[in-house]
């Protein structure tokens, strides 16, 4: 049903983009919470055809790349800063903000058993 919903959506020509990106929106909702994960798997494929899906894969791709890059910068700074160097001097050679390069390392001196992913997703989660 949420397949053929989604279908009536795309197809309505007197909806406004607005107001099919609501529609599918709460359509996403009520599969989320009420199909199995055969069903959800199904109503996948229809959504990512969708404005919504677009949507929710292009922030998925911004998230990452995000997430990405912070591991790649923590990774450089737990490696300088086990050679000796302090978070300043690195923010200064890094051309960063030494704030934010203090509090990443901060972050890697109070729990040097988290790993680079978990503390750049604690990063992008308090920005």
């Amino acid at each position: 049903r949420i397949q053929a919903a989604l279908e009536l959506i795309k197809k309505s020509g007197s909806l406004s983009k607005k107001d099919k990106n609501m529609l599918e929106a709460v359509l996403y909702v009520l599969a989320a919470k009420f199909l199995d994960s055969r069903e959800l798997k199904e109503v996948k494929e229809v959504m990512k055809m969708t404005q919504l899906g677009a949507m929710l894969i292009e922030d998925g791709r911004s998230q990452g790349l995000t997430e990405g890059k912070a591991v790649m910068l923590i990774e450089i700074i737990r490696h300088k800063l086990s050679k000796g160097f302090s978070p300043d001097s690195l923010a200064e050679f890094l051309d960063l903000d030494p704030v934010y390069v203090r509090k990443i390392s901060a972050m890697i001196l109070e729990k040097p058993d988290k790993t680079d992913l978990e503390i750049a997703q604690a990063l992008t989660k308090v920005k």
